[in-house]
């Protein structure tokens, strides 16, 4: 009898996920399941949701997708620094 191939269960990487890896929004993508509170895109420096936050949270990797429709650019002063003014000579 042939061994079984080994299940990959829940270590198998969602295609959502992997789609989402690449997309230039995204700076990381952390599976926070263990902790209760699922997927998270943190996003790069000059985006973010229509509610203004740098990250997007979804139960599941095909939500996360989704809510990515909500992402947009962004122009905070997180994202977009402010001029310093010059020091002023005495």
């Amino acid at each position: 009898m042939p061994p079984r191939k080994a299940s990959t269960g829940s270590r198998a990487t969602p295609k959502a996920i992997v789609a989402l890896r690449s997309d230039p929004r995204v700076r990381e993508i952390d599976d926070e399941r263990e902790f209760g509170t699922g997927w998270w895109a943190y996003l790069r420096p000059g985006y973010s949701d229509d509610a203004g936050a740098h990250v997007v949270v979804a139960s599941d990797p095909t939500e996360l997708a989704e809510r990515m429709e909500y992402v947009q650019r962004c122009r905070c002063r997180q994202c977009v620094p402010t001029k310093r003014s010059p020091p002023r000579s005495r």
